[in-house]
């Protein structure tokens, strides 16, 4: 669940990045900036304020993309073939000694 909620915002952070570019790119094409997530003081405000968001995001998406890659990395550990041995097998044996040997029916 948590795996699914991290890609669907990361998904909505790349399409936003991506409309704020297009609107940087629309309204500032000719504004004076230092870079492109990065106003000058002569940026005006509007433009400014998109950079500003732009930045925000180019931090963002790719936070949400290693939280994903993490809970990926994770979960995959939690089936590999030692973890499997380890819980299964430990359940199996002290089930075993609660319950008893099971006899063969004759």
């Amino acid at each position: 669940m948590i795996k699914a909620v991290l890609t669907a915002a990361a998904l909505g952070t790349t399409a936003y990045s991506g409309m704020l570019g297009a609107k940087i790119a629309a309204e500032g094409s000719s504004e004076p900036a230092e870079g492109g997530t990065v106003p000058s003081s002569d940026t005006p405000g509007n433009v400014a304020k998109l950079q500003q968001q732009q930045r925000i995001l180019q931090w963002a998406t790719p936070v949400l993309t290693g939280g994903i890659l993490i809970l990926g990395a994770q979960q995959g550990e939690q089936q590999s073939a030692s973890e499997q041995i380890r819980t299964r097998g430990w359940s199996a044996i002290t089930g075993m000694a609660h319950r008893g040997p099971k006899l063969a029916a004759s």
